[in-house]
C-alpha cells in the first residue's frame, strides 16, 4: 500500500473542489500514469520513466489551467470522465481492446458534465478520483470493493459540498 497515493486520494476525496489547480494537476498526472503505464512504446522501461511522463503531464495540466481556464477545465473532465470509464470497463470484466472506446466515451460524458455543472462536476469527479485512488491501494474482495467506493464517494461530495458555500447576494442595503 502506497501512503503517498492514499494521502493523494484522500486531499482529493475531501477537498478536489478547493483546490481546483491541485485537483487539475493530479488529473494530469493520473492521466499520464495511465497513459505511459499503458504505452507500448514505455513497456519495460523503468518507473522513473513512467513517473516522469506523469509528472510532465501533471504539470501541463497546471500550466493550462494558469493560462486556459476553459481549456483546463475540459481537460479536466476529459480526464477524469475517461480514467472512471476505464475503471468501470475493467471492473466489468471487459478485455482491454475495449478501453479506447470506455475512455473516448468517459472524456465525452466528463467534459460536458463539467461545463454543465463546474463546480458540483469538480466535486462529484474530484470525490470518485479520491476514491477510486484509495480503493486501488486497499485489498478488498471485488464485492466490497464497490460499497467502499461508493462510501467513499458520497463521503466525499458530503464534506466539499459542506463546505462550499455559493456567494449570496450582498447584505448591503439597497438605497
Amino acid at each position: 500500500m502506497d501512503l503517498f497515493i492514499l494521502l493523494v486520494g484522500a486531499g482529493a476525496l475531501t477537498l478536489g473542489r478547493a483546490l481546483f489547480w491541485l485537483f487539475l494537476g493530479l488529473g494530469g498526472f493520473v492521466g499520464g500514469l495511465l497513459f505511459a503505464t499503458n504505452l507500448d512504446l514505455l513497456a519495460g522501461t523503468s518507473e522513473w520513466l513512467l513517473f516522469a511522463v506523469a509528472l510532465v503531464c501533471g504539470l501541463l495540466g497546471l500550466v493550462i489551467a494558469v493560462f486556459l481556464q476553459k481549456l483546463a477545465v475540459g481537460i479536466l473532465g476529459l480526464l477524469a470522465g475517461g480514467y472512471l470509464a476505464i475503471l468501470v470497463s475493467d471492473s466489468l470484466g471487459h478485455p482491454q481492446e475495449y478501453w479506447p472506446i470506455a475512455f473516448a466515451v468517459g472524456a465525452i460524458i466528463g467534459a460536458v458534465f463539467v461545463y454543465a455543472l463546474f463546480d458540483w462536476a469538480l466535486i462529484a469527479l474530484s470525490a470518485s478520483l479520491g476514491a477510486t485512488l484509495i480503493v486501488e491501494e486497499l485489498t478488498l474482495e471485488p464485492s466490497v470493493e464497490l460499497a467502499v467506493f461508493a462510501s467513499l464517494v458520497l463521503f466525499g461530495f458530503l464534506v466539499q459540498s459542506f463546505f462550499w458555500q455559493e456567494p449570496g447576494p450582498s447584505n448591503e442595503s439597497r438605497v
